[in-house]
């Protein structure tokens, strides 16, 4: 929680949005979404769902993070996210392949899948080094909003 907490009151820690806070969020409500992620594993309710934390090899501090997202049919959607000073170093994409691999492995999943905006270049960049193939668009729509959006979808093909 204080490696989540020191991002989020760094100026530019949590720059492109790769984890669910606003910058200056409190501990608590570090706290919060930690405990929101940990509600996701035991099958409680849970807004975020859950999540995974990516650290360097060797280390402890939490350097970004992967979320899944049930999508109905068996499908699992990845969210992956990696702190600003971190990014360019390849965490995203094995920590997106090994996710999927793991739920594909399991038997947790029949298709995992990522959805990605079409401007968002670098991410669409990861889903290709992670081994994720084009697979159409998704059209989705924010409920509380109604405002409609187009994503790129990739998926993971079976092994």
């Amino acid at each position: 929680m204080a490696a989540l907490h020191a991002y989020a009151s760094k100026a530019g820690g949590l720059g492109g949005t790769w984890v669910p806070l606003t910058e200056g969020a409190s501990l608590e409500t570090c706290e919060a979404l930690i405990g929101d992620w940990l509600a996701g594993w035991r099958n409680q309710q849970s807004f975020h769902g859950p999540a995974l934390v990516i650290v360097a090899a060797g280390h402890t501090q939490l350097i970004g993070q992967v979320g899944f997202a049930g999508r109905g049919d068996n499908a699992v959607e990845l969210v992956y996210g990696v702190a600003p000073d971190r990014r360019g170093r390849g965490y995203a994409s094995r920590a997106a392949r090994l996710a999927a691999r793991w739920l594909l492995a399991e038997g947790l999943a029949g298709q995992v899948e990522l959805r990605i905006g079409r401007d968002n270049i670098e991410s669409q960049r990861v889903a290709a080094a992670a081994g994720f193939r084009p697979a159409g668009r998704v059209v989705s729509q924010v409920a509380a909003t109604g405002e409609r959006y187009d994503d790129l979808r990739f998926v993971m093909p079976q092994a």
